[in-house]
Parts: C-alpha cells; structure tokens; sequence
C-alpha cells in the first residue's frame, strides 16, 4: 500500500526507538541505511511483489546481460581495470544523468568536476549502452570519464561461477534466520522480505568490488558522488570510508526533512554512517543547518556554489533579453488526473490569454508518464507543449511562473527571480519555509487561488 511520507517517517521512528538498531551491524558496517532507503522508495511507490527466482534462474538471467554487454563492447572492451597510480580523486555518476541532457553533458556533475577537481581526477560512469570516453581540457589525462561497467561485470564473472555451483535458495533460508530479518519481517509486512534479500546481497557484491577497486588505488583521498543513497552507492561510501577516504556527496536537488535519505538519521549506531557520506556539499546555509541537525554533526557540511548554474550563464549562447511568455508545469513521478483544478484552472488561460504559452516539463527519472497524461490534455483540449530544452536553465530563462506539486524546479526558479506555485499539501509542506519567507514562493490548493495568483504574472 502506497503511503505518504509523514506515515513512512512515523513508522521508521517507531522502528527505530523501539528496536535495537545495533542487531544490523556487520563487518561492512551498520546495515540498516540500506534497508531504510528500500523500506522508504518501497512504501512511497506501492511497488509490484517482486516474486522468487531461484538460483539457476537467476544466475541465466546474469549471464544473458554479460553476453549483451560482450556484444555491446565488440568484446575489446570487456577488459581489466587499468590503475593510473597517481589518481587522487574518483567522481562516480550514472550514464543517465549524462544522457538527461545530451551525450556530452551531465549538469549534475560535469560543473562540479571542472571547478573543484585537482589534476589527477577521474570520472567512472557506469552503462551496458555505450563506451565513449570524454575529455575535459583543464586535467592532464586525455580520457577523463571512463565506463566502470566492463570491469564490474568482468569481476562478477567470479561470482556467477560460484553462483552455478551454490544453492541460491539456502541463503536466502540462511538471511531469514538473522535477528533483523525476523525484526523487520515483524514492523515491515507490507515490505517483502525477497526484495530485501536481494537489496542485501546487491550491497555486499558492490562491497566486495569496491574494496577490491579502492585496494588497487593506493593514491585516492577523495570519493565524490551524486545521490549516494541507492544501494550500489553506499557500498562505494562504506568501501571509501572504511579505506578512510573521504566521501562526498554533492546537491543535487531539494534537501529537505522531507527527503527520505535527508531525513533524522539520529537513531543509528556509529557504525551506520559508515554507509553515508562522510562530507555533504549543500548551496546554502539553510541546507547547512538541516543536515547538522539530521545527521547529529556526524558529518561535515560544506557550502559551496551553485556551479551548474554557473555554467550555465557563462556557457548560453544568447545574451539578449529573452521575452517571457511561459508558464511552465513542472511535473514529478504521477500524472494530473482530468479533475484536477490545475488543469481546470489552464484551460481558462487558454480562453484568456492566446499570448500566454503553457509547457510541461516531464522529470527525467519519470517520463514514463507522459503518455497517460497526454491523453489527458489532448482529452481536454487543452493547448499547451512539451519542455524540448535539455537543461530546465534554458526555459526558467522564458518562463513567466512556475507551478508544481513539489519540484526542486521551485529553487531552480528563485535562480532567476521566477515565481513559484505549489498547488499539493506534500509540496507546502516541503517548501514550508519558503512559502513563509519568501515572497516568489506561493501555495494554492484552488482554481480561484491558483488563478489569482496567476494573474499577477501574465
């Protein structure tokens, strides 16, 4: 059953003060972060049972995606990690973020590398898809993003030789026999036991492979990352941490109480934040103080700038006064239903004010969307757009107000002294300070409110 967040919070806390983290500890750490983030996504997305595979199954599975990343690679690429002694510094990120843009750009982290990065840095991204390799002109080696994926996968082939001769199903016996299995079966039924399993075992084969990768740089002092909190990234944290390299993690989006991975971590043993970053990048004071008092002073907390919008200004190739004519609908990982006053509220735009363009902008993690809910406007006949810019810098430039339910595009906004509406009690609550401070942020739960406010702008 899907649940909103301040439900999961409750729940979480409960958990935690009534039961004995520590029972999570192992020898990478305290397990319990990574069990936490599943539980978190799990009862905020309602997601489908994931059903048992044995290990025969399981372990075809795994080799039908080694032979595609073979082929992918033409198998010259399907090679051993190649160690340049002198790298002081690893950015991790994922190909997507690269591909949310365009092939050659990942705002999310490509600014931070270029301004904060010493010589001897370089990038891995992970992909099946492609094996370019780019270059940024201020570091001395000539390929700075390299694919991590041929490696990791080329260290998996060990473990899928073990997996043939192994019966999947006793370990899976063997972890519902641990005390915290038991524990979280009881305050979690809703939350499969299996997926938890594999969450477990996903961790500690990244584990594995990262200490193995972390072993071969004997230079490395820092680690950085964006959104360290799926599985595969906080064994990179642990890995780091436990070799004493620093971790950091940089900003990525709203940081708010909100967040379920930004939320009180107040009540996990020391050895839990083995699995988070040890040094947190925000962009400003009040990030800052949040997080010193979510993370109880655990870790250090750095303000710096905002490069991604630094680059930005100093890379958009018009500089003229751009006319703004938008309103633009930034959208998250659900659809508006056809009752929905927003929409009820547009359509009068659209009688209105024929000058008065409306584009919706799809979140790059959820275009999955788009489809149901193009049916949706097209049924209303309402006039309106898609988003095509790349970088959400490139429309806030020509956009009028932004409406949504609880984008970080709000912050975006105040960028460019653009006004925002939150028309959802989970966006007022989230953007609660700014709503209260700030007189660019606005909250309407009505077509009336919503379209007065609205008015003011157009």
């Amino acid at each position: 059953m899907k649940l909103d967040e301040k439900h999961i919070f409750q729940r979480i806390k409960k958990f935690e003060t009534e039961e004995n983290i520590i029972t999570f500890n192992s020898s990478y750490g305290n397990l319990w972060p990574i069990f936490k983030m599943y539980i978190s996504r799990n009862l905020q997305n309602a997601p489908s049972k994931i059903k048992y595979r044995g290990n025969a199954y399981r372990t075809l599975s795994a080799i039908k995606t080694h032979l595609s990343t073979i082929k992918n690679y033409k198998f010259k690429k399907f090679e051993k990690l190649h160690v340049n002694p002198n790298i002081e510094e690893i950015w991790f990120s994922n190909h997507e973020l690269r591909y949310e843009n365009n092939n050659n750009y990942n705002k999310y982290l490509d600014p931070f590398f270029i301004e904060l990065s010493v010589q001897n840095s370089i990038i891995y991204e992970g992909t099946l898809n492609y094996s370019k390799e780019y270059s940024f002109p201020h570091l001395k080696e000539k390929s700075n993003i390299k694919n991590l994926t041929p490696v990791f996968l080329r260290y998996d082939n060990i473990s899928l030789i073990k997996k043939l001769f192994s019966v999947y199903k006793n370990e899976y016996c063997n972890f519902k026999k641990r005390s915290f299995a038991k524990t979280l079966t009881e305050h979690f039924p809703d939350c499969e036991l299996f997926p938890l399993f594999l969450e477990y075992l996903y961790f500690i084969k990244n584990y594995k492979f990262y200490t193995s990768f972390f072993n071969k740089h004997t230079s490395l002092k820092k680690v950085y990352i964006v959104a360290y909190y799926m599985t595969s990234r906080m064994a990179i944290m642990a890995a780091a941490n436990n070799k004493h390299i620093e971790t950091i993690d940089i900003q990525h989006s709203i940081i708010s109480k909100m967040h379920y991975a930004y939320g009180a971590w107040n009540f996990i043993p020391a050895g839990g934040y083995n699995l988070l970053p040890s040094t947190i990048y925000v962009f400003s004071k009040k990030e800052e103080t949040l997080l010193h008092e979510v993370f109880q002073k655990q870790h250090k907390i750095k303000i710096i700038e905002n490069y991604t919008h630094k680059h930005w200004i100093l890379t958009k190739t018009s500089k003229k006064e751009i006319k703004k004519n938008t309103i633009l609908i930034s959208l998250q990982n659900t659809t508006i239903p056809q009752s929905s006053f927003l929409l009820k509220a547009l359509l009068k735009i659209n009688t209105n004010r024929k000058d008065i363009k409306i584009v919706f902008r799809i979140h790059p993690r959820h275009i999955y969307i788009k489809d149901e809910l193009n049916k949706t406007l097209n049924k209303i006949n309402l006039q309106f757009s898609w988003d095509k810019n790349s970088e959400i810098y490139d429309t806030l430039s020509e956009t009028l107000i932004n409406i949504t339910s609880f984008s970080s595009v709000v912050e975006d906004a105040l960028l460019f002294k653009t006004p925002s509406i939150i028309f959802s009690e989970k966006g007022i609550k989230i953007f609660k300070n700014e709503i209260n401070n700030n007189p660019m942020v606005y909250s309407a739960l009505n077509k009336i409110d919503l379209l007065k406010i609205i008015n003011k702008y157009i």
